[in-house]
């Protein structure tokens, strides 16, 4: 009940009759007064002066605007040497950005960045409509690369960046090595402020 910020709220057990009265409801759910009650055997609820609706709202931080997105990602092998090729597609609700090829190590192309020694894979803020306030979940969703491989994540600046690992040696992979050997999809479920 404190999630509605209810100021009020009461059961009566009257000759058989039960009734709950909420009275003062606030937030999300808004209003003024609801009740239940059982009297002869009918059910009625009655409620009056409730407002608000529940809506399209995300809470979470309290903030309202807040949009959950998923989206796609492919990483590829570049067509030149060193380099890697990342589309983006969206999956539901979902940024996108088109196929970006020869994304070098130590440096950008379009919304991508390799670091100097290709091991983070950085998706600028600009790839994203809106900014990104927390990345929620990113799972490697199929890899047919030839290592078994886990994923770190975190989000700096409202950029997404990227960290594969070897899964059996706890080492961390450069992105060009491995998509040399085939391609790695990435799910991402993220929340932004618009």
């Amino acid at each position: 009940m404190t999630d509605f910020g209810m100021k009020h709220a009461r059961r009566h057990e009257d000759g058989g009759a039960d009734e709950i009265d909420a009275t003062g409801l606030e937030g999300a759910a808004g209003g003024d007064h609801a009740s239940s009650h059982e009297n002869d055997g009918d059910d009625e609820i009655n409620a009056t002066g409730l407002e608000g609706t529940a809506g399209s709202s995300l809470l979470g931080d309290g903030v309202a605007g807040r949009v959950l997105r998923r989206s796609i990602l492919l990483v590829v092998d570049g067509t030149n040497a060193n380099t890697v090729k990342c589309t983006l597609a969206s999956k539901w609700n979902g940024d996108t950005i088109a196929v970006t090829d020869n994304i070098p190590i130590n440096g950008s192309n379009g919304h991508y960045t390799l670091d100097s020694n290709g091991v983070y894979l950085t998706i600028a803020a600009a790839g994203f409509v809106g900014n990104i306030i927390a990345a929620l979940s990113v799972v490697i969703r199929n890899a047919t690369t030839n290592k078994q491989l886990y994923l770190a994540f975190d989000h700096i600046s409202n950029n997404l960046r990227l960290q594969i690992y070897d899964q059996s040696t706890g080492n961390s992979v450069v992105w060009d090595d491995e998509v040399d050997s085939g391609n790695i999809f990435i799910d991402i479920l993220y929340l932004t402020d618009a």
